[in-house]
């Protein structure tokens, strides 16, 4: 006799530790959305969001973005087949039960879309966009390129700011509400910071030149 019992066990349990995997590997690609659309811009993003419908139930979205007029973000990671279209239908269908457009989801894979399922009124990023959006707003160049523009937007207002309090005498009248009122202190402020922006290009302009000397001489000598 065939001890089916055994087999049965083993299936069973190699069944629960692919979901087991899947689930990991899925909630791994909603956390990479999340880091990617925080990249982005976007603002008030908040992963494993509920919504409760009109008869009590239920839902859980994958992400949401937005404060006022949010988007609703499905993810689905497939390793080896394509999202069909019953996955994005049914994803419209709970934004629906609960009130919302389509036009507020976005539905986001790994992988690509079999051909009706990006026919149903939700956006849709497919594998080839995802990684598009990847190199654009997570390589390295990018987020050290921001660190350093804003690292220098916070330097320089700082510097405005403090000779504009200290050297050019516009503490006394930034605390006028009035000055502030009739465009004085806006006026001052501006030609101030314009002041400083021309002495700056006037000194790069001459570091450039003693650079450019230096250089010749050295290929002079060379």
């Amino acid at each position: 006799m065939w001890d089916t019992s055994s087999k049965t066990k083993k299936k069973n349990a190699t069944a629960s530790q692919r979901g087991k995997e899947s689930k990991l590997k899925g909630h791994a690609f909603e956390e990479e959305v999340v880091q990617l659309l925080r990249a982005m811009g976007h603002r008030n993003v908040v992963p494993n969001y509920r919504l409760k419908d009109s008869n009590g139930n239920l839902s859980e979205i994958d992400v949401v973005t937005g404060w006022v007029f949010k988007t609703y973000v499905e993810c689905k990671k497939y390793d080896s087949k394509s999202v069909p279209l019953e996955d994005v239908a049914k994803f419209k269908e709970v934004l629906r039960m609960n009130g919302i457009s389509s036009r507020r989801g976005l539905f986001v894979t790994n992988s690509k879309y079999s051909p009706r399922a990006t026919e149903v009124g939700i956006r849709t990023i497919d594998g080839m966009q995802l990684d598009a959006l990847r190199s654009r707003y997570l390589g390295k160049r990018t987020v050290w390129g921001r660190r350093l523009v804003g690292g220098s937007a916070l330097c320089a207002g700082t510097y405005i700011l403090a000779t504009g309090l200290q050297q050019a005498g516009l503490a006394k009248s930034s605390k006028d509400w009035d000055k502030w009122m009739s465009g004085h202190n806006s006026r001052a402020w501006q030609q101030h910071t314009t002041g400083l922006v021309k002495q700056t290009v006037v000194q790069m302009r001459i570091c450039a030149m003693h650079i450019s000397s230096h250089v010749q001489g050295w290929l002079t000598k060379k």
